[in-house]
């Protein structure tokens, strides 16, 4: 029986978000997947320096920890500011958009990723049932 191993590089960097909308007063967690030149997901890029960046938007949210965020994942303590995710807490209404780019020697041509969240206020129905 033989394997076939590849080392592959990061060619691209996506922003994944499990919601493009999200309510005022919400924590929220983005994460960075990268993709080598064949399209292949990285399944993890822990320990790789990013620098996270807000393009617009910036007073709509405050980024917080992961602990504030209630997220057991362990991160460097060294900077976790720089990790592979980054925590919000949704502040006012409105779109921000948040890049994020590969710090690392060697990646230099990997183009920065973006995302645009909208931040909403929550639905409720007023009165509320008994």
């Amino acid at each position: 029986m033989t394997a076939q191993v590849k080392n592959a590089h990061i060619h691209r960097l996506e922003i994944f978000s499990r919601f493009r909308q999200i309510n005022k007063g919400d924590n929220h967690q983005m994460e960075v997947r990268g993709f080598d030149d064949e399209g292949n997901i990285f399944n993890n890029l822990e320990g790789f320096k990013f620098d996270w960046a807000t393009l617009e938007g910036h007073e709509n949210f405050m980024r917080i920890s992961p602990k504030e965020a209630g997220h057991n994942k362990m991160h460097r303590e060294v900077n976790p500011i720089n990790d592979d995710d980054f925590f919000l807490r949704a502040l006012k209404p409105g779109f921000s958009t948040i890049s994020v780019k590969i710090l690392e020697p060697g990646y230099e041509h990997v183009a920065k990723a973006s995302i645009k969240l909208t931040i909403v206020e929550p639905f409720v129905i007023e009165p509320a049932d008994p």
